[in-house]
Order: C-alpha cells, then sequence, then structure tokens
C-alpha cells in the first residue's frame, strides 16, 4: 500500500519531548488497513513534509515577535 500523502504531516514537537529530526506523523483513523502487511512512504514526499513544517514554524516565530511575544 502507498501511504496517502494527505495522510502524512511532519511534527517537531511530540508531547514534551523536542526533536531535531522530528516526526513524521500518520493519521489512519479513516484507512482501511484490514489485509494491509506493508505500507509504503515515499522519502522525497518526507523531505518536503519537513520543509513545509519548518517553514511553517518560522512563519509562527515572526508572528509571535511582530506580536511582541518572545
Amino acid at each position: 500500500m502507498d501511504f496517502p500523502k494527505e495522510k502524512m504531516e511532519f511534527a517537531t514537537t511530540h508531547g514534551d519531548k523536542e526533536s531535531d529530526q522530528g516526526w513524521l506523523v500518520l493519521n489512519l483513523g479513516t484507512l482501511d488497513l484490514e489485509g494491509v502487511s506493508r505500507i509504503y512512504i515515499n522519502l522525497d514526499l518526507v523531505d518536503d513534509l519537513r520543509k513545509r513544517g519548518e517553514r511553517h514554524s518560522d512563519a509562527l516565530e515572526r508572528m509571535r515577535s511582530l506580536l511582541g511575544g518572545d
């Protein structure tokens, strides 16, 4: 099974833990996985998700700075 891109996201934090490499989050809630024994994830997509997450994080930092936050 090729894992759908729409069901993946990238996170730099998980609970109270932070990671330089981050976490790949697979949203399984609506997927029918009966009979699935392997899931394939294109690592190019993982890199794209990571870059998108980094841009999102940078934008949040800029907004906080503009609003007088830390």
